[in-house]
């Protein structure tokens, strides 16, 4: 006959499922908000390699380069060359 008493052992294993179930739904809202970010990076990078005529590796290599010589964020240097691209102005040029 079943018993209304918790064991101790499931109670663990449930706080621990809850846990890494806390722990995954973080994982995956840092990846959903990392998505448009990651595609805005590879768009400015095929447009660096055509525009360039290099490599993707070599059109990366120079959004890091550029952000990290500025100080800024990859994808803000990402987003100034779309934007360029684009015929748009960015709010520092």
């Amino acid at each position: 006959m079943p018993s209304d008493e918790q064991h101790p052992t499931t109670d663990a294993s449930h706080e621990e499922l809850r846990k890494e179930l806390a722990e995954a739904q973080v994982t995956l809202r840092q990846l959903r908000s990392a998505m448009p970010t990651n595609r805005l990076i590879g768009v400015a990078t095929g447009i660096l390699a055509e525009r360039l005529r290099v490599t993707p590796e070599r059109a990366l290599d120079t959004l890091v380069r550029a952000s990290q010589n500025d100080n800024r964020k990859l994808r803000d240097v990402a987003m100034d060359v779309v934007n360029e691209h684009r015929g748009l102005t960015t709010l520092d040029g």
